[in-house]
């Protein structure tokens, strides 16, 4: 299996060579004759990497970065008829039809993607897309969904909550402004993150992103007490990233000798000691 791998790498880098070296025209052919010798040699890397998406993408790129947009179009096309699971080439794909301005045939294929393949990311990037083309309300109702799916992670959260936070409640696009209720991202944001820490509070990761968040609003009241909930969870007991967090907050706006005090009973946490040493500890 291992000489195989190798096999298609070699035969896949050899190809790739090839392509780069006729994509650089060395026999300075008009653009007609090398849009043809180009597809001539992408036919040729294709009947040996047939199964390669990383060959489907360079030969449709090479088409449409150079004015052959209905060329790239049919050979996205064909890529997903020969490999109809890779999320790739789909997204690929998609990318094109939105750069063209055919934004329901982009929306088809990402909300098929996610209806084929349910992950987190693909929820994002459909949230994503929707927030870029059809607003608030669209990115709101894909959330709303993505929240319900089966295997939702933090990240979905964190993904909305970033969306409001950086775009509020606006169309969109060339849409209208936000109205009045929705002007305060910020506000949304903070609800989604605390919404989400309802369900990830043992996660340190999570935690971390939610703290960067409130820090940024100087909310140190809330700050605190993210943290100080998690660290009494025996997962984020031991992360040192929450109590070098909890350690920050502590000398920029707590006393020294509290954050003295507070870094010796990290260390003894993290070392596997009894958790008598958060005794005297505000939580």
């Amino acid at each position: 299996m291992a000489d195989l791998r190798l096999s298609a790498r070699l035969t896949y880098d050899g190809g790739h060579s090839s392509n780069r070296y006729e994509a650089a025209n060395p026999q300075r052919l008009p653009p007609a004759q090398l849009q043809s010798r180009m597809m001539f040699t992408f036919n040729q890397a294709l009947m040996v990497c047939w199964l390669t998406p990383q060959v489907w993408h360079e030969a449709a790129l090479w088409h449409e970065t150079n004015g052959a947009a209905e060329t790239a179009q049919q050979l996205y096309r064909k890529a997903l008829e020969v490999l109809p699971g890779s999320a790739a080439l789909c997204l690929a794909y998609a990318r094109f039809e939105e750069s063209v301005g055919r934004l329901a045939e982009a929306r088809a294929l990402i909300e098929g993607l996610v209806a084929a393949s349910p992950a987190p990311l693909n929820h994002i990037i459909l949230m994503r897309f929707l927030r870029r083309t059809d607003g608030a309300a669209a990115a709101r109702a894909a959330f709303a969904a993505a929240r319900k799916a089966e295997g939702c992670t933090w990240h979905v959260y964190l993904a909305a909550a970033q969306l409001e936070y950086q775009l509020g409640g606006g169309l969109g696009g060339e849409g209208e402004p936000a109205s009045a209720s929705d002007a305060d991202g910020a506000t949304v944001a903070g609800r989604i993150l605390a919404l989400a820490f309802e369900k990830f509070e043992c996660d340190p990761a999570f935690t971390l992103h939610y703290v960067r968040f409130l820090g940024g609003l100087n909310d140190v009241t809330n700050m605190r007490a993210v943290l100080e909930r998690s660290l009494l969870a025996p997962r984020g007991a031991l992360s040192a990233e929450l109590w070098s967090a909890m350690l920050d907050v502590e000398l920029r706006c707590g006393g020294a000798h509290f954050g003295a005090r507070l870094r010796r009973a990290s260390c003894a946490i993290i070392l596997g000691e009894s958790r008598r040493h958060l005794r005297g500890l505000p939580f």
